[in-house]
């Protein structure tokens, strides 16, 4: 089995063209690394890869899926009021809450 659908040996990178057509040597690449890993794509950006390792990270207490605002939008602090709509919009997702942010959206 191939680990690349290209020459290099190199998984095309998340969320490519070439990964949208065929993710699964990606998948397999990620997941034969560790579980955490950082996204090359975007700086201070990291992914979780496996299950066990997803579900520890679900129920620690410790950390949230509420994001700022800046992780919603890609654009600088000044023009990031231009999408307070956008934002609230985003945060009522349940992808972006937790129990935690529910309680903090409740009030």
């Amino acid at each position: 089995m191939a680990v690349s659908s290209n020459d290099t040996g190199v998984p095309p990178p998340l969320f490519s063209p070439e990964f949208q057509r065929d993710p699964y040597p990606t998948y397999r690449h990620h997941m034969a690394g560790p579980a955490l890993q950082p996204l090359a794509q975007r700086p201070g950006v990291w992914m979780l890869f496996g299950y066990e390792a997803c579900a520890a990270v679900i129920r620690d207490n410790r950390l949230s899926a509420v994001r700022p605002p800046s992780f919603l939008v890609a654009v600088d602090n000044q023009a990031l009021a231009e999408f307070d709509d956008l934002v609230d919009h985003m945060n009522r997702w349940l992808l972006m809450m937790d129990a935690r942010g529910m309680r903090n959206s409740a009030s």
